[in-house]
């Protein structure tokens, strides 16, 4: 019996912008949960789609990294249930 490898998981924020999205896309495999944070709900689902079709799992987040309270909510609410 082959045991199942270990699932990475990999938090990225901004991921609608060029950056974040380029990793999001280079992480994006098989055995990978991949927890995306942008400000564009669009651009997300797109990102969210494409990285789910190179086999990885993905969440994401629709929130501004500027609003502190929701996203140290976001943070504390991933840290808690991960």
């Amino acid at each position: 019996m082959n045991p199942t490898p270990p699932t990475k998981v990999i938090l990225i924020t901004g991921a609608t912008g060029a950056i974040g999205g380029a990793l999001a896309m280079e992480y994006a495999a098989a055995g990978v949960s991949l927890l995306l944070q942008g400000r564009d709900t669009e651009k997300l689902a797109v990102l969210a789609h494409e990285c789910r079709a190179r086999g990885a799992t993905v969440a994401t987040t629709t929130l501004d990294v500027t609003d502190r309270p929701r996203y140290t909510a976001w943070l504390r609410d991933l840290a808690e249930n991960s």
